[in-house]
């Protein structure tokens, strides 16, 4: 199978042209990154002739990566992450199996995490609040969603829609999930130092009685070739670097 930060890139940059972890003052698009295109064929039914045949056994929905047979029946955890310089470092956030990056205001990203085993990691943060258009994201992956605090039209969704949601500033008696990080208060303004950890995410879960498996019926929106599937570029070489810019504050590269 292809490396999972591949599939990362190839899903955020193409599918999204909005995802990245890292911001740089001034960048621009490389227009001189060559399109990738598949190099196999299509039968007269539309259909791809020279994919392989998936290999046996189940594949973790985020990543297409072996997995044990139950996380197929586990609804991943998605949560909503800081990304300004002043809120740096990100914490848990090498742990997630996709990203989301869209920006929100002021030139400003704001990153949605998603994970594959959410409650197994350390510890997530910081948590920042919602926008309505990453509960979509979530959507698309039955996704439980942790997020603190939120717009006025994200929390008329999240009623209307009835996301299954754990809120870390209106959520009532969930709050006591979340904590501030006490050296990041030393340094840092209050906003950005709110945390979770895995095992507190379970046990919020566990309180709202929030359905765990996934939905029936639902099929995830990603899918996966084998590595031995031949891939070219268009102009040779190699694509080793991707920058997409945001704003005149923000870019974000990926290099693999």
């Amino acid at each position: 199978l292809l490396p999972k930060q591949f599939l990362f890139l190839l899903f955020a940059f193409l599918i999204l042209l909005t995802a990245g972890c890292s911001s740089q003052t001034g960048g621009s698009l490389d227009s001189d990154v060559p399109n990738i295109t598949d190099s196999s064929s299509e039968n007269e039914s539309g259909e791809d002739s020279n994919l392989p045949e998936p290999d046996e056994g189940p594949r973790n929905p985020l990543t297409g990566l072996p997995c044990d047979e139950t996380l197929l029946l586990q609804r991943p955890v998605s949560v909503m992450l800081n990304n300004i310089s002043a809120a740096l470092p990100q914490v848990g956030i090498a742990k997630a199996d996709v990203i989301y990056e869209c920006e929100v205001e002021g030139g400003l990203t704001r990153l949605l995490a998603l994970y594959s085993e959410g409650p197994s990691v350390d510890v997530i943060g910081s948590v920042r609040s919602s926008r309505e258009y990453y509960l979509d994201f979530a959507a698309n992956h039955d996704a439980i969603y942790v997020h603190a605090g939120g717009s006025s039209e994200a929390y008329t969704q999240l009623q209307s829609r009835q996301v299954d949601n754990i809120d870390g500033v209106n959520g009532g008696a969930v709050t006591q999930y979340f904590y501030r990080d006490p050296e990041r208060l030393k340094t840092m303004r209050y906003e950005h130092t709110l945390m979770i950890k895995g095992e507190s995410i379970a046990e919020a879960i566990a309180y709202k009685k929030i359905r765990t498996q996934i939905d029936d019926g639902f099929e995830s929106p990603l899918h996966f070739i084998s590595a031995d599937n031949t891939v070219t570029l268009d102009k040779g070489g190699e694509a080793t670097e991707i920058t997409t810019t945001y704003s005149a504050s923000q870019s974000a590269i990926f290099a693999y």
